[in-house]
């Protein structure tokens, strides 16, 4: 209900985010959340809040999708849980934006699909300070929170782009408005 009164007036999604953030932390357990989004083959992180800040991942960092473990995520449209991200990291020395989690503090991670018309768009990640914090059984309750995360983003990016349209439209019928008296005398 949160999330859809403040959508619905109109509210940024990244403060929707951060009130979600300290909503959730009540009874879930993580020390991270953030959400990325798949823009031209590379995968951008465009919010994430940390009881500890964010270090070396803000919004903004971008990586590329190809041959990332996000990759298959997208492929599969199957959540993930590295358990322990120090190890993941040694198996994986190549990655840099793990080797910038564990920098940061992260020790796992559960990482959601975000999923729009049957196409994977982006991805929610929930990180832990802590070794061994995700198993299966937070699939299942973190997937509908994902989902909703799903919907938040989607709709935030439906509106920017027809906000962003209705303002070129503008733009467009101004300057042909204003071409209109020249042509005519013309």
């Amino acid at each position: 209900n949160l999330v859809t009164n403040k959508l619905n007036a109109g509210t940024d999604y990244r403060l929707i985010l951060d009130e979600t953030f300290d909503l959730l932390n009540i009874d879930i357990p993580f020390d991270r959340l953030a959400v990325a989004l798949i823009e031209e083959g590379d995968v951008v992180l465009k919010w994430a809040k940390s009881k500890t800040g964010n270090g070396e991942l803000s919004s903004n960092y971008k990586a590329p999708m190809a041959g990332s473990s996000l990759e298959k995520v997208a492929l599969t449209k199957r959540p993930r849980i590295i358990r322990d991200l120090c190890q993941y990291l040694s198996e994986h020395p190549q990655s840099d934006s793990t080797e910038r989690a564990v920098n940061s503090g992260v020790r796992s991670s559960l990482t959601f699909p975000l999923i729009a018309n049957g196409e994977v768009n982006g991805f929610v990640f929930f990180s832990s300070l802590s070794k061994f914090t995700y198993d299966e059984r937070h699939i299942d309750l973190y997937s509908n929170i994902a989902d909703e995360l799903s919907l938040l983003i989607n709709f935030s990016e439906l509106r920017d782009f027809f906000e962003k349209n209705k303002t070129a439209n503008k733009m467009l019928r101004t300057t042909l408005h204003e071409l209109r008296s020249p042509l005519a005398i013309i």
